[in-house]
């Protein structure tokens, strides 16, 4: 298949699985070839040629398993990618958090109070006027000192009762507020000055893109890519504790990293960043925790 024959291949009639096969042949590669040289199944690689990406993880890991397929049988990554965007992803839905709250008036509290003086009222009433005449005073006194201490009590317990729920909700909102602090300490921009990424690292970085030879590895050393599909928080650093890489990455930025393996490495959000190491595709889905973030090790020998 030539670059002309991709050119734009953007029509939702195009098979993305016909377009692989086509250029598959091309080269003379089988099935088995080109899941042995991107380190995916061979189930994968027919599923990828039969459009069949409903078997297959997120979306930004197809876009990874595509950019590296292409780039085997030597089409442009960027149309096939362009091309599946178009026909089948989606943006995750960001459903914003919520939180429930409940208000307590002070008005109930006051209403509950005059509701039982007026029944301690007409408690007392109903006996002065049910009693006998001759009833001693000494008895009427002490049935209303029984109902109305009676009465107290159950004011007393509902305001005890609504004081701990305002103490038990006080305390709740101090748990969540350390949860969340404990969340963002995680993913706090480190203030060393001698980690954050500098225009000068930048730019070095910009050019390895542009020319991914500019990376020479030492003895031992590996070559580390990451490719960004999402905007992702990352930090990077390699077995002696070099910072390689740190800071917020926006979609559609690659660095080539090169250092001494295994890569320690943290991802705020996983599914959004593709990762490959010498040139094969190195799948951290497993890695993958419920709020998108991720935390792993990574070297030539976690491929096998």
């Amino acid at each position: 298949m030539t670059q002309e024959s991709m050119q734009k291949p953007s029509d939702k009639s195009v098979s993305i699985g016909t377009l692989l096969v086509n250029a598959r042949n091309e080269v003379a590669l089988s099935q088995i070839d080109v899941a042995e040289q991107i380190n995916l199944p061979l189930s994968t690689i027919q599923a990828l040629e039969t459009d069949d990406f409903d078997n297959l993880p997120e979306n930004t890991y197809v876009c990874g398993y595509l950019r590296n397929y292409a780039r085997v049988v030597g089409v442009n990554p960027d149309l096939l990618v362009n091309t599946f965007k178009e026909q089948h992803y989606q943006e995750p839905e960001f459903i914003a958090p919520t939180r429930s709250k409940q208000s307590y008036d002070p008005a109930i509290i006051w209403s509950t109070a005059a509701v039982l003086t007026i029944l301690v009222g007409l408690v007392i009433t109903w006996w002065f006027e049910s009693a006998p005449n001759n009833a001693p005073e000494v008895v009427l006194a002490s049935v209303e000192e029984s109902v109305v201490n009676e009465s107290s009590t159950n004011v007393d317990n509902e305001m005890a009762s609504v004081i701990k729920t305002s103490t038990d909700m006080r305390e709740s909102d101090v748990v969540t507020e350390t949860s969340a602090a404990e969340l963002d300490d995680e993913v706090q921009i480190t203030s060393n000055p001698a980690e954050i990424i500098t225009s000068d690292q930048q730019q070095a970085m910009e050019d390895e893109l542009r020319n991914p030879n500019l990376v020479s590895l030492n003895d031992g050393a590996q070559m580390l890519t990451v490719t960004y599909v999402e905007k992702s928080w990352t930090e990077i650093r390699d077995a002696d504790a070099n910072t390689l890489m740190q800071g917020l990455i926006e979609p559609g930025v690659v660095r080539n990293l090169s250092g001494k393996p295994p890569f320690e490495v943290f991802l705020g959000n996983s599914p959004g960043v593709v990762i490959e190491v010498n040139g094969h595709y190195f799948d951290h889905s497993r890695y993958n925790r419920s709020n998108r973030t991720a935390r792993f090790q990574v070297s030539s020998s976690s491929l096998n």
